[in-house]
């Protein structure tokens, strides 16, 4: 077994990881979702050498860049789900079974920026590959701004 076979051995752990996430945003498990997603990360962070996602090699561009973006694609649909969570609940009158709090949404925000600062050296930070920070953190922050508006600016300033 080659590096490249080992690697993506170990991005295999991770897509299945990604449908568990959809699928408990699909099911409105925000709490659940953002939880794994929060683990996952975590530990993707911390092995991005070992998998070798630091590396600019063309054999593995296409895979590591749709690997990417399947990531940043989980903490947007989680942070857009908040959204329309969120909306539903004024909407209808009725607080929804699973919705983040205002308190679970700034940690999530935190986390995410504490992961980009880890990855910022490898150049895995706003870019094609790597993660999507300052999407995914307005995703949130647009959520935020519904529960508690007044909490935005605050957010807004520690993330800019």
């Amino acid at each position: 077994m080659n590096f490249q076979d080992e690697s993506d051995e170990g991005l295999g752990e991770y897509q299945g990881l990604f449908r568990l996430v959809f699928d408990n945003i699909r099911l409105s498990r925000l709490g659940k979702a953002s939880g794994n997603l929060v683990e996952g990360s975590r530990k993707l962070v911390n092995s991005v050498e070992a998998l070798g996602l630091h590396l600019d090699d063309e054999k593995m561009y296409a895979g590591r860049l749709q690997f990417w973006k399947t990531f940043n694609t989980c903490w947007q649909a989680l942070g857009q789900k908040q959204k329309d969570v969120t909306l539903e609940a004024f909407r209808t009158g009725r607080k929804p079974a699973d919705m983040l709090s205002v308190e679970r949404i700034k940690v999530l925000m935190d986390d995410l920026v504490g992961m980009c600062d880890q990855l910022q050296p490898y150049g895995l930070v706003d870019f094609e590959m790597g993660i999507w920070e300052e999407q995914i953190i307005d995703i949130f922050i647009e959520g935020l701004d519904l529960l508690c508006p007044r909490a935005v600016e605050t957010q807004r300033k520690a993330h800019v």
